[in-house]
């Protein structure tokens, strides 16, 4: 869970940063944003969970030159 703004995740250029969940359970996430502002993940993929990646309460979050595959659900977006 990223829990801090500000945050840039950045995988290589050239090449892949997988990340893999390998749970399929509902909830669960490759990458669980909650509560903050100003999260770029960027150069990643990222696969096998519930959903990729799931965004909530939070402001300005840019997903980048990415690729979310495998999941259930892709990206959640909520309020």
């Amino acid at each position: 869970m990223i829990n801090d703004g500000g945050v840039t995740i950045a995988g290589p250029t050239s090449g892949v940063a997988l990340f893999s969940r390998n749970n399929v359970t509902p909830g669960s996430a490759g990458f669980q944003i909650d509560g903050v502002d100003g999260v770029t993940l960027s150069h990643i993929a990222v696969s096998g969970g519930y959903y990729g990646v799931s965004v909530s309460h939070g402001a300005d979050f840019s997903l980048v030159a990415s690729d979310v595959f495998g999941n259930v659900d892709g990206v959640r977006m909520s309020a």
